[in-house]
């Protein structure tokens, strides 16, 4: 490999990583949020992830599945619920529906999420839509812990600067 095709290489990794890079301009569009480590009481396991812009305030992207356990059978929820809450809150349903028997999600976080990212404590409750769902539908339920990450952008910033750090070493290895 000559020294010109290396550098182009080297370069182009470079800056494929700084690309990677969100600008402020794409925090507006929101942060994805990863599960990690949630388990219910009932010795499930809860994963999926979800869009949070902190500057509008809504979520969106929701892929959240949990597996069945002792109490609950599961389900995938895809739906933001249209209702009043905060942003340290997110209800979410496995459907459009507002029937009775319909899976929900209530979860709330430690701490309110940001574009910036992280990670944060997770504490949620899963369980029935009572008709029109106004609360959760007899004692059915299980509660949920966990945490919320997300890729902090400057670990990226960090591995694009340790590729250019590369570059003098190249320089060496071709020398030889």
């Amino acid at each position: 490999m000559n020294k010109r095709t290396l550098w182009a290489l080297t370069l182009a990794a470079a800056l494929m990583v700084f690309l990677a890079i969100p600008s402020v301009a794409s925090a507006d569009s929101g942060q994805t949020w990863t599960l990690s480590g949630v388990i219910t009481d009932d010795d499930a396991t809860a994963s999926g992830s979800f869009n949070y812009n902190a500057v509008t305030g809504l979520y969106s992207d929701i892929n959240v599945v949990t597996l069945a356990g002792f109490a609950l059978p599961g389900a995938t929820y895809t739906v933001v619920d249209d209702g009043d809450f905060s942003p340290d809150d997110l209800v979410i349903m496995a459907n459009n529906s507002y029937a009775a028997g319909t899976p929900v999600l209530v979860m709330e976080f430690e701490s309110n999420l940001t574009s910036a990212g992280g990670v944060v404590g997770l504490f949620a409750l899963e369980g029935y839509c009572n008709a029109g769902c106004t609360e959760f539908e007899g004692d059915e339920g299980r509660l949920l812990e966990g945490a919320v990450i997300s890729p902090e952008p400057s670990s990226l910033l960090l591995l694009g600067t340790g590729l250019l750090g590369l570059a003098p070493l190249r320089r060496k290895l071709i020398a030889r």
